[in-house]
């Protein structure tokens, strides 16, 4: 393929694509990829070619050039030194773009790339992007989100007390809270619907669905100030009966045990051998329509601000940022209501069969935009970790925030506790983020081979979807620990307790 021709399809692909077909669109993207990989190694071999004739002159040999380190093996410099050599091609071995889809795909159209240099962002848009990167974390800027978090729940029982009752109480939890796609939870009347949309946990408390201690430990009281004027009709149509339901993808309950403490595990309430309770999921069809609705009218307004419509943002003083926040605020309030309606139901199943009612440690947002000591921060995937003498409830304003890392589906997770790091925003990891598409886990992970797995380290699975398995499955994942060790080597947080799972509940 000849560059004039390769460059026209980079444009085409690039700017154009297939928006109204998804399969073609996600192809695109890739091939953009694919053909933008191709184009720098051709123009790295090109410089290569310049390199090796301007050394040559110079008097260098062959292996003096090599040694240079140049991009290129040591037969492609002898051919440019003693040969006549024309335009360089891609080397042999190069990857198809079958190969380069199974190798750098992420998700559905989405694939890393090197980053090439950095540089000053100056003052104008900033983007921050996943990379492939062995253990990255990231902070996002300014992009358009929906919500969802995670919340530890804390238990009096030890893992010995309820081990013998492990199977049939993840199916008890399994059949008390609605999970999947579609699932449908607690029915709400609209006038009861808006004031959960608008009032959050203190609607919750107010209900009897929650305890003082439970707002006062979830993050912003649990409670954001909103209306539901910027919210359309459908998105409170999707999320009246959504209410209390888990959700798919990688959103779960898990019942877990306590397998390491570290310094100051007991200011949290946590021991060795203890079981807790962890609660993931988010905003569900409400939050994500609110996204829906808002991408529409920030592309229309202010598209050509961004390089691609997953970008979709607005000028933080504009009035459809301005409606956004209103309506993201409201997706907020309903995901810590939603996580509050599981917790609600998770404590009648403990009750039932233990006696025991499990004490909520902590509920913090990992999808939130918010204004925050004078200054807007925008967490996409990430995690707020105040520290010691931040606004924080007893004990926490001592301790530092409680940090909630959830692994997969069959590893650890982790308590940490915030320090406050300015450099990191106040702000951390949110979980240990995929090594592999679904597509390549469903395609590499068969769902038996997990079960077979997950059922060999003694952790009971209940799921309603095999291809959620394998989505899910823990080789699709970072290793947790080694992402923790990241954040805790970085002193933007300190570890607390180190959590296994004992039973797990899919959509």
């Amino acid at each position: 393929m000849v560059r004039e021709g390769t460059d026209n399809l980079i444009r085409f692909f690039g700017r154009i694509g297939f928006e109204f077909n998804r399969k073609r669109r996600r192809l695109a993207s890739l091939a953009y990829g694919y053909l933008l990989y191709k184009r720098r190694v051709i123009s790295q071999r090109i410089e290569a070619v310049n390199t090796i004739r301007l050394l040559r002159k110079e008097g260098k040999t062959p292996r003096e050039i090599f040694n240079q380190g140049l991009p290129v093996n040591f037969r492609f410099v002898q051919r440019v030194a003693y040969e006549e050599y024309s335009t360089p091609r891609v080397p042999r071995g190069f990857p198809s773009f079958e190969e380069f889809i199974s190798e750098r795909e992420v998700d559905d159209g989405f694939f890393w790339d090197f980053i090439e240099s950095i540089g000053d962002g100056g003052s104008g848009p900033s983007y921050d992007i996943t990379v492939e990167g062995a253990h990255h974390n990231f902070v996002a800027g300014s992009f358009l989100v929906s919500n969802c978090g995670v919340r530890l729940l804390r238990t009096s029982l030890s893992a010995e007390e309820v081990g013998g009752e492990l199977g049939r109480l993840v199916s008890a939890l399994f059949k008390a809270v609605p999970s999947g796609v579609g699932s449908r939870g607690t029915l709400l009347s609209r006038g009861e619907f808006l004031d959960v949309i608008t009032q959050g946990m203190k609607w919750a408390v107010r209900e009897g669905y929650a305890s003082k201690e439970d707002a006062l430990f979830t993050e912003e009281g649990g409670s954001m100030p909103t209306t539901h004027d910027s919210v359309s009709p459908r998105a409170i149509a999707r999320g009246m009966n959504q209410l209390g339901t888990l959700g798919a993808g990688n959103h779960f309950l898990e019942v877990q045990r306590v397998e390491r403490t570290y310094e100051g595990a007991g200011e949290f309430g946590l021991e060795k051998g203890q079981v807790v309770v962890m609660i993931h999921t988010g905003s569900r069809g409400f939050g994500h329509q609110i996204a829906s609705d808002y991408i529409s009218v920030m592309l229309s307004k202010h598209g050509s601000l961004v390089p691609d419509r997953e970008l979709a943002a607005a000028p933080l003083e504009s009035r459809e940022a301005e409606q956004y926040l209103d309506a993201m605020r409201a997706a907020v309030n309903f995901a810590f209501v939603n996580r509050q309606l599981i917790t609600y139901h998770v404590r009648r199943v403990f009750e039932d069969f233990f006696g025991d009612s499990p004490r909520l440690l902590y509920d913090v947002a990992h999808n939130i935009g918010k204004f925050e000591e004078g200054r807007f921060i925008h967490r996409k995937g990430a995690t707020r970790a105040f520290g010691p003498g931040d606004p924080l409830p007893e004990p926490y304003n001592r301790t530092g925030q409680p940090v909630i890392i959830p692994g997969s589906m069959g590893t650890a997770s982790y308590v940490l506790a915030g320090l406050g790091n300015e450099r990191a925003l106040k702000t951390t990891c949110h979980g240990a983020g995929r090594v592999m598409s679904r597509r390549a886990a469903k395609r590499q992970l068969p769902a038996q081979q997990v079960r077979r797995e997950l059922s060999g380290k003694g952790i009971v699975l209940r799921a309603k979807d095999a291809h959620l398995i394998s989505e899910e499955a823990p080789g699709a994942y970072k290793d947790i620990d080694e992402v923790v060790r990241v954040v805790v080597d970085a002193k933007i947080v300190r570890p607390v307790a180190r959590l296994v799972p004992m039973g797990v509940v899919k959509g």
